[in-house]
């Protein structure tokens, strides 16, 4: 008999998302987009969403109603995009999993999880995350206007807002 550990979805993120994801996402997301312990369901969409919060006539529990959706972008799994190398453009990237992080990204209205591919290179060893800028140029402009989000060091925004903010400035 296996343990109610080994049988929480929550277990089968991959390592270090524990950290960057709030515990009432972490059943949810485990559930619908891992079919094991970090490896991803078949059928794969940009955006996941959280189940509604059950109704009940006993008080309610918050956590349900704080939930956050999540977008994946992974253009080489979905689109079996032919991504190269920035450094040794010869060699094309073999996907290394997913980015052992995933991004908060604020919206129009809250904030949403921004989890991507990790490739390698066979060449260098480099590693890259598939929303990196230079890897982004690489896709064809209909794939790549599906990414959300203005991205810089430390922060994450969607486009929605940064055209609102656009429209407010000279």
């Amino acid at each position: 008999m296996q343990s109610a550990h080994k049988l929480d979805p929550a277990t089968r993120l991959p390592d270090g998302w524990s950290d960057n994801v709030a515990p009432q996402d972490r059943h949810w997301i485990g559930k619908v987009l891992f079919a094991s312990k970090g490896k991803l369901v078949q059928s794969l969409t940009n955006w996941w969403y959280p189940p509604a919060a059950p109704v009940s006539s006993n008080l309610p529990v918050p956590g349900p109603y704080f939930v956050r959706r999540l977008f994946l972008w992974a253009p080489s799994l979905m689109w079996l995009v032919d991504l190269r190398c920035p450094r040794c453009p010869q060699k094309s990237l073999t996907s290394k999993g997913l980015y052992n992080r995933v991004r908060l990204v604020l919206d129009m209205t809250s904030y949403y999880y921004l989890a991507a591919q990790y490739q390698e290179c066979p060449g260098c060893k480099g590693t890259f995350i598939a929303y990196d800028s230079r890897l982004l140029r690489q896709l064809p402009d209909g794939i790549r206007a599906r990414f959300p989000a203005v991205l810089t060091h430390k922060y994450a925004c969607d486009q929605g807002v940064v055209a609102m903010l656009r429209s407010r400035t000279l």
